[in-house]
């Protein structure tokens, strides 16, 4: 009897898909709120607990750490977001229904009751015909929509494939869309038509499971608390360390690896 084959993204991959996201030249991760909202629109007062589109928000924006928990990542921006942006920034704009993004007519999610939680938050044909006409981001002119693979990967990056059955970029596509999108036609058009995506030629799948500090280390140095203070004199020491363009933090960062 044969053994299962496990398969899971590598962490060349994860680094690509990073980089086509951050290549966007305006901040489109409000799309990523439509997509899980679509696919989990209730959400529960914060006291509570996290609400289902919170675990998948994570597929997209956390970064896990050996605690569990995880830090959080804008990977357009290309920024580490402050630990506090789900429980006060998110939670903030969809609490009392006031937030643009469910208020009025440049709303791109529809929102029931009016205001207070709980709520059913999810986008819909009259948001998405809104997200269509407006002229900055979040929105979907042609170069700024989410690219596809880079996307999927991003979605998949901790996640053990062998049930789905992938084994290229069309065939992880088409997982993220049953998956992720739930074959929904109406998300698939906040994405880049399939002709007009980035192309990645690398290893795509694995057989062994990345380590959380291999998928971690696709992403810059730090977190949402990272500060650097060095003195001036051993500064210069700094800078005769670094390696392909590394910055103070990171050569600092890749030192106390090497260490442990």
């Amino acid at each position: 009897m044969s053994g299962i084959q496990h398969k899971f993204i590598t962490p060349d991959a994860v680094k690509w898909a990073l980089g086509v996201l951050k290549k966007l030249t305006s901040d489109q991760s409000a799309l990523f709120i439509q997509i899980v909202l679509a696919k989990f629109p209730h959400v529960p007062p914060r006291s509570e607990g996290d609400a289902q589109f919170v675990g998948e928000l994570m597929r997209y924006i956390g970064v896990a750490k050996q605690t569990g928990n995880f830090d959080l990542f804008n990977p357009m921006r290309g920024e580490w977001l402050a630990e506090n942006y789900v429980g006060s920034t998110l939670y903030g704009r969809l609490l009392n229904g006031s937030h643009w993004w469910t208020l009025g007519n440049d709303a791109i999610l529809s929102r029931t009751p009016a205001s207070g939680l709980p709520a059913e938050i999810t986008p819909n044909e009259e948001t998405f015909q809104r997200l269509l006409l407006r002229t900055r981001s979040p929105y979907l002119s042609a170069g700024q929509r989410l690219p596809r693979l880079a996307t999927a990967i991003l979605y998949f990056r901790n996640v053990d494939l062998q049930e789905v059955h992938v084994s290229d970029p069309e065939s992880l596509w088409d997982a993220y869309f049953q998956i992720g999108l739930r074959s929904s036609k109406l998300l698939e058009r906040l994405f880049e038509r399939e002709g007009d995506n980035a192309v990645y030629w690398g290893g795509l799948l694995q057989d062994t499971q990345p380590g959380l500090d291999e998928i971690r280390d696709c992403f810059p140095a730090g977190g949402p608390k990272a500060q650097i203070r060095v003195f001036s004199s051993d500064m210069e020491k700094l800078q005769l360390l670094r390696r392909n363009g590394e910055n103070e933090a990171q050569v600092i960062h890749r030192l106390l690896k090497e260490r442990m």
